[in-house]
């Protein structure tokens, strides 16, 4: 397994590319360069959680309680936010 330190990602350490300009509507253009810039992060999840579309267009779950699930960062940090993870 090697290091459990390299286990696991701080997504708080992580700087995120925002693809969404202050009126909300999606840059394509910065969009595009974003999804070459997707890191992938292991998440244990902690309640039942119906299908998602990750950034990078890939379907996750459903999931279900003390799941261990790997999917984009951008991703992860809206179920931790939301409680969910």
């Amino acid at each position: 397994m090697g290091n459990e330190e390299d286990q696991f990602v701080d997504l708080d350490s992580l700087v995120v590319d925002e693809t969404f300009s202050s009126d909300n509507s999606l840059d394509l253009n910065k969009s595009k360069s974003t999804v070459n810039k997707i890191a992938n992060v292991m998440i244990l999840i902690f309640s039942e959680i119906n299908s998602i579309m990750g950034v990078d267009k890939k379907i996750y779950g459903p999931f279900k309680p003390q799941d261990i699930v790997i999917m984009p960062d951008i991703n992860a940090k809206i179920l931790i936010k939301n409680k969910k993870r």
